[in-house]
């Protein structure tokens, strides 16, 4: 049985992060990628997923293991706003799913952390249902999320 960690990278890909918002977040990647997957001790008890939204939201890295993949892939621009009500909700679906997954295969699964990254406010006004969904300390799993 391991002890592992899902950690999620929630980057907000709307207009306002086009140019050098984006291409900053995509240079510290593979610093990511090499410092969680080279370091064995690490590499063991993490799982790496990015998560990327818009107008929706889109798994850009599925749950992984960084010392067993070569690449982590890149977020991208795309239109739309900013719209937290899909991140919020991707990000529950998706860490829900990834830890009945890892529980399922004999796993110790710690809280999940997030970091969410964006230089906007919300384009929508629903948002905080999903949020408070997502961070209900009724729900053992709720994440500690760091917001950037």
């Amino acid at each position: 049985m391991a002890q592992v960690l899902p950690f999620y990278l929630v980057c907000d890909e709307s207009a306002s992060m086009r140019g050098e918002p984006i291409n900053a977040i995509n240079d510290c990647l593979p610093d990511i990628h090499s410092e969680i997957g080279s370091n064995p001790v690490v590499a063991d008890k993490t799982r790496f997923c990015i998560i990327g939204f818009s107008g929706t939201a889109r798994t850009v890295l599925p749950l992984a293991d960084l010392s067993a993949i070569s690449v982590i892939p890149a977020i991208a621009y795309h239109r739309g706003g900013t719209n937290y009500t899909a991140a919020f909700e991707l990000l529950y679906d998706t860490s829900a799913d990834d830890v009945g997954r890892l529980k399922a295969n004999g796993d110790q699964v710690y809280r999940p952390a997030v970091f969410f990254l964006s230089d906007g406010r919300p384009n929508d006004k629903k948002w905080l249902v999903p949020h408070q969904r997502v961070t209900d300390p009724g729900w053992p799993m709720h994440p500690n999320i760091l917001a950037f």
